[in-house]
């Protein structure tokens, strides 16, 4: 019930503030890049904060954007958040060009509420195979970058080898890494890009997370009275429902559920689902009209320097070895009323049957063969007259006759709710809902009206084992070639050990911290010889 109540707030929030278009909060996400330059494939480490000035209202969900220089997003990421914050990393995809790119992330809120809602910053992306292309005229702007990095003394040392180490003073706990220094990007680019690089976003777009993900989806042929069931399936099993709205609009909300490895679309009246259209979860951010990033420019006598990089590249994995936290289960079940586990009793071929033999509480009738499931109502003892909502791994099925005839053996408990049930605004008599042993439906054919709907993956929770020792370091003759010395997105502020890796060049110290109102970047650079 707790969900039901949770489904039908967000939504009304979500009506309330498409309808108002206008806010009386602001929301600015910071993001803390691990470095600015990489090759494709090579893991890209970041920190993210979602600072609101609603205090009842933090959003769950940040989105995480590669857009190349035609304005085009060639990478994206669902980044769920615990409290506004997120750490994770993205790989630049195989197939893409060497270029400069643009890295941006947001909340589907964020981006309307203020000027820093959406977080943009220039990187440039490496593929050994792929050259960058010639860009001419370019008309980058010398205006776009905000001054919120300063620099600042936070190492002793102005000189490293691999066989030496030295202390970083941190001095607010914070974000802080040290990297090797991007030689192909003019330092005036170097921080974070304005968000008048873009054009104005329409305001009827605004969808606020407070509670988890809101999957927006339409009918392609416009408005409809018909309801719409959508099922999300992976570790574990989800599913809502909605109507469309006057201009066919739905909005199914997942809250924390967010392993999703397919989605299945339903009509409440059994007919084709093809209709039913997901709309991408991200927003149309456009350039405005001449704007451009600037032009990469590889020059020969930078080759040593990209051997290098494409070496560390190859091999940074090894050093910093993420673990997978996952992003933990959520119990997605309807709260019964009752619950029959199967192996406790004799199994039967079918499911019809299983219910007349063992729950009291259901009548298994035929009415113009068609089987009917009526459900006793425990509080007034009265039968109800229709089919109550009947579930398989939380997958609503619509067909009453292929449910009955299914063979329960891959079926581990029958869960029986025998009373009136609410969900969103549609009320059923009662629910008998089946989990398989193994989550797979427990061999059920899926619907055939049904739309099958790939989904865009949520990130899983991980963290760093190591922020940056080589764990060979003892061995003088063990090769490092880190071009990330060092990366802690949860630094408190004092000391911590630093341990270059034998791969020359500046390298460049970022330390970011919040004020309570802004959040800042300290920078300062050291030199790694060997």
């Amino acid at each position: 019930m707790k969900r039901i109540i949770i489904s039908c707030l967000i939504l009304l929030f979500v009506n309330l503030e498409i309808s108002a278009q206008q806010f009386d909060w602001e929301e600015k996400v910071f993001v803390h890049l691990s470095k600015n330059i990489a090759i494709t494939g090579e893991p890209i480490w970041f920190s993210i904060d979602v600072e609101s000035t609603d205090t009842t209202f933090v959003p769950s969900m940040a989105y995480i954007e590669l857009v190349n220089r035609n304005g085009i997003s060639v990478h994206q990421l669902l980044i769920p958040l615990e409290n506004g914050k997120g750490s994770n990393n993205f790989k630049a995809p195989l197939h893409l060009i060497s270029d400069h790119y643009l890295f941006r992330c947001y909340t589907r809120s964020s981006a309307f509420t203020g000027e820093k809602g959406v977080f943009n910053q220039l990187i440039t992306i490496i593929n050994p195979e792929k050259p960058a292309p010639i860009v001419t005229n370019s008309k980058t702007q010398d205006t776009i970058v905000i001054k919120d990095q300063t620099k600042r003394n936070l190492i002793s040392e102005s000189t490293l080898t691999k066989n030496s180490s030295s202390t970083i003073k941190i001095p607010k706990s914070g974000i802080l890494s040290i990297s090797i220094s991007n030689p192909f990007l003019d330092e005036k680019y170097d921080g974070r890009i304005s968000n008048n690089i873009y054009k104005p976003l329409p305001m009827d777009k605004v969808l606020p997370e407070p509670y988890g993900h809101v999957v927006h989806a339409r009918v392609r042929s416009g408005s409809s009275n018909q309801p719409y069931y959508l099922s999300a399936h992976g570790r574990q099993n989800y599913f809502n429902i909605a109507k469309p709205n006057e201009v066919g609009e739905m909005f199914f909300e997942l809250a924390s559920f967010k392993d999703v490895n397919f989605l299945l679309a339903q009509k409440y009246d059994q007919s084709s689902a093809m209709d039913f259209e997901l709309i991408s979860p991200f927003l149309n951010l456009q350039f405005l009209d001449g704007f451009e990033l600037p032009a990469l420019e590889l020059k020969r006598e930078q080759e040593s320097f990209l051997e290098n990089l494409i070496l560390a590249g190859r091999v940074e994995e090894y050093y910093y070895k993420p673990e997978t936290m996952g992003n933990g289960l959520i119990n997605t079940e309807i709260k019964p009323d009752k619950t029959y586990i199967l192996d406790d009793y004799n199994r039967f071929e079918n499911v019809e049957i299983t219910l007349k033999e063992y729950i009291p509480e259901v009548y298994v009738r035929k009415s113009n063969r068609n089987v009917l499931f009526k459900v006793m109502n425990d509080p007034t003892g009265i039968v109800f007259q229709e089919n109550p909502l009947l579930l398989i791994d939380n997958m609503p099925i619509m067909d009453a006759n292929a449910f009955a005839a299914f063979d329960p053996k891959g079926i581990e408990k029958i869960d029986l709710i025998n009373r009136k049930f609410y969900f969103n605004d549609q009320a059923y008599d009662g629910v008998i809902s089946l989990t398989s042993k193994i989550g797979d439906f427990g061999g059920f054919e899926l619907p055939k009206e049904a739309l099958y709907l790939d989904y865009y993956k949520f990130a899983s929770k991980i963290k760093l084992r190591d922020r940056g020792v080589n764990p060979n370091r003892e061995d003088k003759n063990f090769p490092d070639f880190r071009n990330l010395i060092y990366w802690n997105d949860e630094a408190e502020s004092g000391i911590d050990n630093i341990y270059p890796s034998e791969l020359s060049g500046t390298y460049v110290i970022r330390h970011s911290f919040f004020d309570g109102n802004e959040w800042s970047t300290s920078i300062d650079k050291i030199e790694v010889r060997n």
